[in-house]
């Protein structure tokens, strides 16, 4: 496990808007704005927040850990685990996109392919191999049936 794996997803998700709104504000090329779409803002926000809160009732329902560091005692494959094996990260990366729709600055989309970086080549790559020595087959048969995204 890389020292990065050790950073929990939720700051990770927090530094990637920080950083993009740092990014907006200081770089004048980042301000420009081709659009605006905030009622598409808002959707996204109300479909990624209920696509939180689903996938975390998954978790408690089947009382396994939703932290990425520590050991799961279930393999989530209902609810919105049956169409992304990574709901979560799913709904945190459309979230992220968020700033940009809602004001369009070009430099705000560094928020969602920043936390989508970190996430699909440092996180989720240790949560597999640790899934994948955890429930071996079963795991394996998952991953055939639902894409890691969508």
């Amino acid at each position: 496990m890389t020292s990065l794996a050790k950073v929990p997803p939720p700051l990770a998700f927090a530094l990637s808007l920080a950083a993009a709104l740092v990014l907006t504000r200081q770089v004048p090329a980042a301000q420009w704005a081709w659009f605006r779409a905030p009622w598409v803002a808002a959707a996204v926000v109300l479909v990624g927040g209920a696509w939180i809160v689903w996938a975390w009732l998954e978790f408690r329902r089947y009382r396994t850990t939703i932290l990425p560091l520590r050991q799961p005692t279930s393999l989530l494959c209902r609810g919105p685990f049956c169409v992304s094996r990574n709901p979560l990260y799913l709904a945190m990366v459309l979230l992220a996109a968020t700033p940009w729709l809602a004001w369009g600055q070009v430099g705000l989309l560094l928020a969602p392919l920043a936390f989508f970086a970190f996430v699909n080549w440092v996180i989720v790559p240790f949560e597999e191999a640790k899934l994948r020595a955890i429930f071996g087959d079963a795991y394996a048969e998952y991953c055939r049936r639902v894409r890691r995204w969508c």
